[in-house]
């Protein structure tokens, strides 16, 4: 199964839409900041995709794991973090943070309200893979898992495929893994 990725701001960044962060990021190159959970990590690569769709430049401030980047985002040091949204929903509801957009080719059935990136960033989609059918079933609901059903050698291929993209992704970026 996959679980979308979230577009997460702190709400004191001017921005209510994935539009409006690319507009400020237009206006104010490099000034916008985003968490990663280090260099080459799924978190990076999921910005840097967003700068190479988007056509913007975003400063990727790196950390050691993806919590910390989460915390630097609630405390406003940092501006945004695409990650998976499960750890973030109770910050969101508490309005520490802002959802502006999921990760996935179609809007999440638990957020119908909550946009897809694509759908302002066309061919933008970034998702957390897994197999493991009990995961699925645990968290299918409570965390906006989409299943990927099928033979084994399907899932292989979509990983096969995922990892082209993102190795693209990398390359395109000139991002050298430490």
């Amino acid at each position: 199964g996959t679980i979308p990725t979230a577009l997460l701001v702190n709400p004191s960044v001017p921005v209510n839409s994935v539009s409006d962060l690319i507009a400020l990021a237009k206006k104010e190159p490099r000034a916008v900041t985003f968490g990663t959970a280090g260099v080459g990590t799924a978190l990076h690569i999921a910005g840097l995709e967003l700068e190479n769709l988007a056509g913007v430049q975003m400063t990727a401030v790196h950390y050691r794991g993806a919590a910390p980047a989460l915390s630097d985002v609630i405390a406003g040091h940092i501006n945004a973090v695409i990650m998976g949204p499960s750890v973030a929903l109770s910050s969101v509801a508490a309005g520490k943070l802002k959802m502006l957009a999921f990760g996935s080719e179609k809007r999440v059935p638990q957020f119908p309200d909550v946009p897809t990136m694509a759908e302002t960033v066309p061919g933008y989609e970034a998702s957390v893979s897994f197999r493991d059918a009990q995961f699925q079933k645990t968290y299918l609901d409570r965390f906006a898992v989409q299943p990927v059903s099928g033979p084994l050698e399907a899932f292989a291929e979509y990983l096969r495929k995922e990892s082209v993209k993102w190795g693209e992704v990398l390359k395109a970026a000139n991002v050298k893994i430490e």
